[in-house]
């Protein structure tokens, strides 16, 4: 059977990156033959404009400065960085030929037995479109949606219509979130599961196989890796390694995460994203999949709020779910706290009792999915 995957994998992201090669590793495992729809769109053309105060200008101001000089100064690493995270991609998947327009995408689609659309956040409406639901009348293959993510808590009243109308092409669904189940059920009126993330698919034997442990050094460290550039949660990220007496290592990815630390892996692969995870004393994050590989590599970590939770374009939602699932919501810092007191030991034989039934569930509905001859 031949089964095409309607995803992101050109970002320059970590999580989206090993996502991808997570769903397309695990079904070739089961010995599907899997491609990559390789498409591009601009996504960022339609993103919301968020309103800054004053000194919110100002701060975003010097990160474009510190961004500048960094990337000057450090032009080799920051080459390196993009060559792997392109690298790793064509070294680990299969691709279509690149699709340069609507009726290629559609004769392409067509090609396939079925299409799964998913993970990540696909079906943010902040940039709809209908290649991320195979929303045209020409395609005829089965469209099966696998953990994507709406990314938001509501949907805007002038896409419902258009994403309703989308989802109604889809044979089966199952979402990465919560709010995104019950989303799909306000506009549909059906219900649907929660499946994992596609990184939880493979155990932590199998991630280890793509690690890069070029970066490691012999002194013990807490791992930072911020998405967000909040100013009060470097603050407690500082004193925490300080007060553990540990090496404070980041992996940059806002502005000021490049002068957040001495240890910056600037170069940070993916390889290297994976190893500086499995071999650190602590983790502290703001990242939903920085949270997902702290818990397959089972390190004692805690994730900060990396919105406000009023913020138009939150992404706390994922957070939230995945806390829920292995009944950790504890750990969670708010948005804006200042200190990090001290990091829950979590029991990982409790966690993986309830997370492997989830995982197991996830992986029996993808097989259904792409199975069942009775499909509409």
């Amino acid at each position: 059977m031949k089964i095409g995957i309607i995803t992101w994998f050109k970002y320059e992201n970590y999580g989206t990156k090993l996502q991808a090669i997570a769903l397309q590793q695990y079904l070739r495992k089961l010995n599907y033959n899997v491609d990559l729809i390789n498409f591009e769109l601009n996504d960022q053309a339609n993103m919301p404009i968020i309103k800054k105060n004053f000194l919110q200008k100002i701060f975003t101001f010097l990160g474009r400065i510190i961004y500048k000089y960094e990337r000057i100064i450090y032009k080799k690493q920051f080459e390196k960085k993009s060559t792997d995270l392109e690298t790793i991609i064509n070294k680990n998947c299969n691709m279509t030929k690149k699709i340069n327009n609507e009726q290629e995408y559609i004769d392409i689609c067509n090609d396939y037995d079925c299409l799964i659309f998913g993970s990540d956040q696909i079906w943010n409406p902040n940039w709809y479109h209908n290649f991320y639901y195979g929303n045209f009348k020409d395609i005829h293959t089965k469209l099966i949606a696998y953990a994507p993510s709406f990314g938001v808590n509501t949907i805007p009243e002038e896409k419902k219509e258009s994403i309703t109308n989308a989802l109604k092409r889809f044979s089966k669904l199952a979402m990465r979130e919560q709010r995104g189940c019950e989303i799909v059920d306000e506009l549909l009126s059906i219900k649907t599961d929660i499946v994992v993330d596609p990184t939880l698919l493979l155990t932590e034997d199998e991630w280890t196989k793509y690690e890069d442990r070029s970066c490691l050094t012999k002194d013990k460290y807490v791992l930072c890796y911020f998405l967000s550039d909040n100013r009060h949660h470097w603050k407690a990220v500082r004193q925490f390694a300080k007060k553990k007496k540990l090496k404070l290592v980041v992996i940059p990815h806002d502005p000021f995460s490049y002068i957040a630390s001495k240890n910056v892996v600037r170069s940070c692969n993916v390889g290297n994203f994976l190893a500086l995870i499995h071999n650190a004393e602590y983790v502290v994050t703001d990242s939903f999949h920085g949270t997902v590989f702290s818990i397959i590599y089972k390190k004692q970590f805690t994730i900060f709020e990396r919105h406000h939770p009023n913020n138009i374009i939150s992404q706390n939602s994922r957070i939230y779910n995945i806390l829920n699932i292995i009944g950790k919501k504890d750990i969670l810092l708010k948005y804006n706290t200042k200190e990090i007191n001290d990091i829950k030991e979590i029991n990982y034989k409790d966690v993986y009792i309830k997370l492997n039934v989830i995982i197991k569930n996830s992986k029996k509905y993808l097989e259904n999915a792409i199975n069942d001859q009775n499909d509409n």
